[in-house]
């Protein structure tokens, strides 16, 4: 009987418990959640702009030093192709004036 009648209680206070954790959970929500979800928005967005300025700043860089790197090669290829072009030149000009005694044999 006892328990019947704590059921039937639990039953008819039930709706007004929810009712009760609901609006508080709702309150929560609207005065602490909500302003912090637009504050972290915010950082969020000072964030991917600063990331974003950071990017291209690296990007910048990157590019001066590719650029030099390419000088630099460039330089290195053209010294290694006068320097081929001297050795070499002498090389083909006693090819053009016949055999040497030593490849007659």
């Amino acid at each position: 009987m006892v328990a019947s009648r704590f059921v039937s209680k639990f039953n008819t206070f039930l709706p007004y418990f929810n009712f009760v954790v609901a609006g508080g959970a709702l309150v929560f929500q609207t005065t602490v959640l909500y302003p912090w979800h637009i504050e972290l928005e915010r950082d969020f967005m000072q964030f991917k702009t600063d990331q974003h300025n950071r990017m291209e700043h690296r990007s910048n860089q990157n590019g001066k030093k590719f650029a030099h790197i390419e000088h630099t090669l460039s330089n290195i290829a053209h010294k290694d192709s006068v320097i081929h072009h001297h050795i070499v030149r002498p090389h083909a000009s006693r090819a053009a004036a016949g055999p040497s005694f030593a490849s007659a044999r």
